[in-house]
């Protein structure tokens, strides 16, 4: 990569965090389409966040930065030199196309995807072609992080596994029509994830709290993974209790924030006593996101490419 003048890390810094919506549409308007999020004209599977972007035709997750340069041309310098300066200004105003688009940080448009009654079709895929167990698919459902979706022209049938306290969902289609895979959230960091303990139920769960004095222990160890599939055939394979975390991608923001929700330390903890378990994919990406990880843990990888797979495998 080409880099003529080191640049100060604040101003590297000052750029990722520039809202990369509010920049194309400013910048750029015709280089993005506003249909279920923003999406790069040229790569209509290309979804653009506020700090990051995500191809889901190719699994792609890079920052803001590796996306000027590598789809829209720009020097790696120039591209950060233009968001680090975006970011200092204001664009949150009437008038701008940022503001009038509905895309800003501050907007009322986002919308829950909507669900349908195809719960057989859903259960169907997931049992018969990704391995995962009738029970799992139906304690998923009466905890409600999972349901079926439609997305208008982009898809009828979904699977979408759904983070409604964050408001975060991603969706998996169950056919070959429209796109693979779409997310829709208002926190850009934001992620999926469950734990079999709330498959107890209101009664099972009580018993247990009164066992245990609170909901997560620190003796449970929480997986990170980097897609929904992924963390429940994780649990499939184990059926152990424990915390099982989707990232959406290889996004160490959002590794982050998982953690953070499910650190011991609040209560008068000195440090967090729960144990981190990176359980990215089996490939290069997988392994040196976890190699690169900032935050003491332990790495486990499945024996074929990921956990679907191993899970699948195995029936």
């Amino acid at each position: 990569m080409y880099r003529p003048y080191r640049l100060k890390q604040d101003i590297i810094d000052q750029a990722k965090s520039a809202n990369l919506i509010d920049y194309m549409l400013i910048n750029h308007p015709d280089k993005v389409f506003t249909s279920y999020g923003v999406r790069d004209s040229e790569h209509d599977s290309l979804v653009l966040y506020p700090d990051s972007f995500c191809r889901y035709s190719t699994g792609e997750v890079q920052d803001s930065i590796y996306y000027l340069t590598h789809y829209q041309d720009y020097r790696w310098r120039d591209a950060v030199l233009e968001l680090a300066a975006f970011a200092r200004e204001d664009y949150g105003k009437p008038g701008t196309p940022a503001f009038d688009s509905g895309f800003h940080k501050k907007t009322d448009r986002f919308f829950r995807p909507v669900e349908t009654d195809h719960i057989d079709l859903i259960t169907d895929y997931l049992h018969n072609e990704r391995g995962i167990s009738i029970d799992t698919i139906q304690n998923l459902v009466k905890i409600k992080k999972l349901y079926p979706a439609t997305v208008s022209n982009l898809g009828k049938d979904f699977v979408c596994f759904a983070n409604e306290s964050m408001e975060y969902y991603s969706l998996r289609n169950i056919s070959s029509d429209g796109l693979p895979k779409l997310q829709y959230t208002k926190n850009p960091g934001g992620f999926w994830w469950f734990s079999p303990l709330d498959f107890l139920g209101e009664s099972g769960l009580l018993k247990f709290l009164e066992r245990t004095g609170y909901l997560y222990p620190s003796t449970m160890p929480l997986y990170i993974c980097e897609a929904p599939m992924d963390a429940i055939s994780l649990y499939e394979l184990t059926h152990e209790n424990a915390v099982y975390a989707a990232m959406g991608g290889l996004k160490p923001n959002v590794s982050l924030n998982i953690i953070q929700e499910f650190s011991t330390c609040k209560n008068g903890d000195s440090g967090n006593r729960r144990k981190i378990v990176i359980a990215t994919d089996n490939d290069a990406p997988g392994n040196k996101f976890a190699e690169s990880f900032p935050v003491p843990h332990e790495r486990i990888h499945s024996d074929l490419k990921d956990w679907n797979e191993d899970l699948f495998y195995l029936q």
